[in-house]
């Protein structure tokens, strides 16, 4: 079978899957909290205030470049972007080893945060959780696409440049 040179071609399938996955209305989610996104640290974590006060946020299932790697702060500026000064729908999972809340933020249009970061290639599908198979699709599709770090030859996976930069300690 002859492969055509546009990648615009591809399984439909999976892009409609994406699609659903992406879009699904809020009322078809996991009930989640309503809270103001005060501050974007950095592509993946997040301050937001709400009933319970001000509380930091992990975005769970993706990884965002660290600052000093390629796209960390287009990853930080996409969030920033996306999330910034909004009222997003929180849908926490639990917390971390530092004490963050673990969760997906849903924008008012129905769109998850978590989700547009990977589909803009400012995020990776943080495998080692297998959360959420949905980012996968979304990578696969970006990586393709060569989005964001996917236009970069060989991005490094930021747990891979933190563990150099904590072996160089």
């Amino acid at each position: 079978m002859r492969r055509s040179g546009n990648r615009s071609t591809g399984s439909g399938v999976a892009l409609l899957l994406v699609a659903l996955a992406v879009w699904l209305p809020a009322s078809a989610r996991a009930e989640g909290v309503s809270a103001q996104v005060v501050r974007v640290v950095d592509g993946d974590t997040m301050e937001l205030a709400g009933s319970n006060g001000q509380q930091r946020v992990r975005l769970v299932g993706i990884d965002c470049p660290e600052r000093g790697q390629p796209f960390g702060r287009r990853a930080r500026d996409g969030a920033r972007d996306l999330a910034a000064g909004r009222r997003v729908t929180v849908e926490s999972v639990g917390t971390d080893q530092y004490g963050r809340v673990l969760a997906r933020l849903v924008l008012p249009d129905g769109r998850t945060v978590n989700h547009e970061l990977v589909r803009l290639g400012l995020a990776w599908w943080y495998r080692p959780y297998r959360a959420e198979p949905v980012l996968g699709m979304l990578e696969t599709e970006a990586r393709w696409a060569r989005r964001g770090l996917w236009s970069e030859p060989n991005p490094e996976p930021p747990w891979v440049f933190r563990r150099r930069m904590r072996e160089r300690r």
